[in-house]
């Protein structure tokens, strides 16, 4: 057994010699280790010192572009007010055309239907004469002319007045084509009646007699079915006069 124990001492030398090859092994890897260690911390300062200034310059960067795009944001929207309240205006300002168009229109209604009826009044006396050859009223007023007219014509007591006499606003008419009506105003109501009843009555009592004014201007007397048309009053006035007598 003495063998087996000087055996178990040698074994026990190299066993520690061993251990303290390991230890010192130990240490370098701790070392090597540590000196990893404290690269890796400069290298993640490094990272983290470079990643915090860009992420500051990004923010800046940024912060600049959105105060550029609130900026516009805030011009857009005042914008956006400015045509709210343009438009709202407008809306009013339409509604008050709107009103003021239909005051207007009823007030142009009223002038016109005034107007027609000034129109109309001006024209009550107004009467028109066909036939009358162009020129016969040369060298004297033509309302003289007139007056003298119908009073020869439809045989009246007194020569009527007129306030004014002219020939139709046209073109003069060629020898062949018919004369321009001559148109008058009377100054008496009574005295136009007078003139508008006068020829009506030439023929209103005669048996058989039918008469009618044909446009422009003829006279159509129907009498036992036969048929006449005048153009001037004279011929008409002397065929009722040879018919049927003065009375």
């Amino acid at each position: 057994m003495p063998p087996k124990k000087a055996n178990s001492g040698e074994r026990t030398e190299i066993t520690v010699g061993e251990a303290e090859h390991q230890h010192a092994g130990n240490r370098e890897v701790l070392a090597a280790i540590a000196e990893l260690r404290a690269d890796l911390t400069k290298a993640t300062s490094d990272i983290c010192s470079t990643l915090r200034g860009e992420i500051a310059t990004l923010r800046s960067e940024n912060e600049a572009a959105i105060s550029v795009l609130r900026k516009k944001f805030d011009r857009h929207d005042d914008k956006l007010k400015e045509m709210a309240d343009s438009a709202e205006s407008a809306n009013n300002t339409v509604a008050d055309l709107q009103t003021q168009v239909k005051q207007l229109t009823k007030q142009v209604e009223q002038l016109s239907e005034k107007c027609v009826d000034l129109e109309g009044r001006s024209k009550r006396q107004n009467i028109r004469i066909a036939g009358v050859k162009e020129g016969k009223e040369y060298g004297q007023r033509v309302s003289d002319f007139v007056a003298q007219l119908l009073k020869t014509t439809l045989a009246l007591d007194d020569t009527p007045l007129l306030d004014r006499a002219h020939r139709a606003l046209r073109v003069r008419p060629g020898d062949d084509e018919p004369p321009r009506h001559l148109i008058a105003r009377v100054h008496y109501c009574h005295t136009l009646d007078e003139i508008l009843r006068n020829p009506r009555n030439l023929l209103r009592d005669k048996p058989g007699v039918r008469f009618g004014l044909l446009y422009p201007a003829k006279l159509r007397v129907t009498h036992n079915g036969s048929e006449a048309v005048f153009t001037d009053p004279n011929e008409a006035r002397r065929y009722a006069q040879e018919r049927f007598g003065s009375g």
